[in-house]
């Protein structure tokens, strides 16, 4: 539950009853496995400005999936309170893969010492120096952990390299049938498939075909966006997202057949009322539509359609021979299924881990995949993928440094999200849709890649972080 407003107490009157108490209650209810316990805490002790567009039930089902997802928390450490900001923050471990977070509380004086907002974030996590052969013991037992509670269904890769260190596979790739996923199961990747588009307009620009300076009114006529709105775009900005732009997943899309969108120039309609909401490269906001630009531009200066540009630049040259933006009503072998956990309505209880607790995900997702996000891939083929990259199989290492440069300082580059601290730089992206979830990440430094795949919703939440978490302790 995420209100960005600030309340409208004054500072600082600590909220009564006792922040503490409030804290341990929402644990308690995270922890009851109930959304009916969530829901009833949510309304006797939080409450949401008119401005909100979520509601206490929506709150309850995040909330709900959360304690999923952990399979409960356990209280480490509970901070002082903020009272000027009237913030509090504690530390807690999920049961599951002990990972840890951060989760922060602020309060509403004025009404009735109520919560206003409810976040979790990463926290830090415990550091102990390990062998190889203990760090890939410990990976092996977070993913066994993540199958046994039916958490996690997918397929993990990690490698050093050209070096495969550890591969696993688990869960059903279609629950109608029993098919085992294996390490060839093309997986959807959401929003991983960005990277793809960003390493080919960099090949384009490394080719003289066109510059990220460029104004894409030279080549997104005003079937798609009135010149007016193009000519102040760059190329910069779309693949940084630091256009204005927004998403095209909007009401048209979600009330109409994804079937209507499968070709680029398809995607129009969902396009043309999109305005920025800010001056192009005033700051970082996420924007499917701008990478769905730098789709279009790809087949305006490649003369061949988006999907055959990626398949002959990007696929091509790695081997990767089972990915693609494949459609979804076509009968693709080894091709795994998105799942949705169902809440039972009665008890509020998430329902036992079998077929009759997950629903197919075929009515949520796109028919097919694009320049921002959708295709599939497998752990194998992002694997070559990554290792082409870094070798400089792809882009030289001007285009490299210029995919993973920072450019707002919001964590992104061109396509890439890109993590520098004193002694690690790591690239990548990762992947969210409704029954899908995808985590790529390199560490350049160490040439480390960890790559994990699944069919379930936030099925790598937790997983893929505690995976990179262990890499970075172990031992070269």
């Amino acid at each position: 539950m995420t209100n960005t407003h600030s309340p409208t107490s004054q500072p600082g009157a600590v909220p009564q009853p006792s922040t503490d108490a409030l804290i341990t209650g929402l644990l308690a209810a995270i922890n009851s496995n109930s959304r009916q316990s969530l829901l009833e805490f949510l309304r006797n002790h939080a409450v949401l400005p008119s401005s909100s567009p979520m509601t206490l039930d929506d709150c309850a089902d995040w909330l709900a999936s959360f304690a999923r997802l952990t399979q409960g928390l356990v209280l480490r450490e509970i901070k002082p309170v903020d009272v000027t900001h009237l913030t509090q923050t504690a530390l807690v471990d999920d049961r599951l893969y002990c990972a840890a977070h951060r989760m922060h509380l602020r309060f509403d004086a004025l009404a009735g010492s109520k919560i206003i907002e409810i976040d979790f974030g990463p926290g830090e996590m415990r550091s102990v120096a390990m062998s190889k052969a203990d760090g890939l013991a410990q990976i092996r037992s977070y993913c066994d952990q993540g199958a046994l509670t039916d958490v996690f269904s997918g397929t993990v890769l990690v490698a050093r390299g050209s070096d495969v260190l550890f591969e696993y596979a688990c869960g059903a790739a279609n629950k109608r049938y029993d098919v085992p996923n294996n390490l060839d199961t093309r997986f959807n990747l959401g929003s991983a498939n960005k990277m793809f588009t960003a390493v080919a307009i960099a090949q384009l620009v490394e080719r003289g075909r066109l510059s990220f300076t460029d104004s894409i009114d030279r080549y997104i006529d005003d079937s798609w966006l009135p010149a007016s709105v193009t000519s102040g775009i760059t190329v910069h900005h779309l693949l940084s997202h630091t256009s204005g732009l927004g998403s095209y997943f909007n009401e048209t899309f979600f009330n109409g057949s994804r079937a209507r969108f499968r070709a680029i120039d398809d995607f129009k309609p969902l396009v043309r009322d999109d305005r920025p909401a800010f001056t192009p490269g005033e700051r970082f906001e996420y924007s499917n539509t701008g990478m769905l630009l730098a789709g279009v531009i790809i087949e305006r200066v490649s003369g061949k359609s988006y999907y055959d540009y990626i398949r002959e630049a990007i696929y091509a040259p790695c081997l990767m021979q089972d990915t693609d933006c494949y459609d979804i009503d076509a009968p693709v072998p080894n091709l795994a299924m998105g799942y949705i956990p169902l809440m039972d309505a009665m008890t509020g209880q998430t329902k036992p881990r079998t077929a009759t607790g997950w629903r197919e995900n075929i009515f949520e997702h796109v028919a097919k995949g694009g320049p921002a996000g959708g295709g599939y891939s497998t752990v194998r083929d992002l694997h070559r993928f990554a290792t082409a990259l870094v070798a400089g199989e792809l882009v030289g290492p001007a285009m490299r440094e210029a995919l993973w440069t920072d450019y707002t300082g919001s964590g992104y580059g061109y396509g890439f999200e890109v993590g520098r601290t004193a002694t690690k730089t790591t690239i990548g992206h990762g992947g969210g849709f409704a029954g899908i979830s995808a985590s790529f990440e390199v560490t350049l430094e160490t040439g480390r890649i960890a790559i994990v795949l699944s069919n379930y919703e936030a099925g790598t939440f937790g997983l893929a972080r505690c995976i990179g978490h262990t890499l970075d302790q172990m031992e070269p």
